[in-house]
């Protein structure tokens, strides 16, 4: 097979290509919204990064490509390019996108309860619960399903999370 790189003529063999190892090996998985996830392969020669198994424009070039953020499951490509030589296969490597649901709260969006009360919220989720005093917060008021809050004298709101997913309970 003759190559044109580069418009230099020179002969390809099977042996002017290397087996591609890739690391971490074969297929990745992320957890949605955390999209990016970064690949890294090597060969004996330069690797170029592809969105497509032919043809196609060079995404990145080097051992390492860091995919944007992504949210359904994507395929790359990664080809090894020894000197005037273009590999005929890429070596596909899929990231999988793994949506992590979202806390549920079980009970009405507002519960009223006379002043110097405390309430008890309920919420549910695969993962584990973790219920906050703000959006932001990075210190959990508890973990579980239930929460009893403190006795309360003014409208309030909590917050629970599971994994990276937020929803907001407000007490009223």
């Amino acid at each position: 097979m003759y190559s044109t790189k580069n418009s230099v003529y020179s002969y390809c063999n099977a042996n002017s290509y290397s087996t591609l190892n890739t690391t971490p090996a074969g297929n990745q998985s992320v957890c949605y919204p955390n999209t990016t996830t970064t690949l890294s392969a090597s060969g004996v020669g330069t690797l170029n990064w592809y969105a497509s198994a032919t043809g196609g424009t060079v995404l990145a070039t080097g051992t390492t490509f860091t995919n944007p953020g992504i949210i359904s499951n994507t395929t790359y490509y990664v080809g090894d390019n020894v000197g005037n030589c273009v590999s005929p296969t890429r070596t596909p490597i899929t990231v999988t996108v793994n949506i992590v649901s979202t806390p549920a709260f079980t009970g009405p969006a507002s519960i009223s309860i006379c002043s110097g009360n405390t309430a008890s919220l309920t919420a549910t989720s695969p993962g584990p619960i973790s219920w906050f005093a703000s959006p932001t917060g990075t210190t959990a008021l508890t973990t579980g399903t239930v929460y009893t809050t403190p006795t309360l004298t003014s409208n309030t709101s909590y917050y629970i999370s599971t994994t990276s997913m937020v929803a907001k309970v407000l007490v009223l």
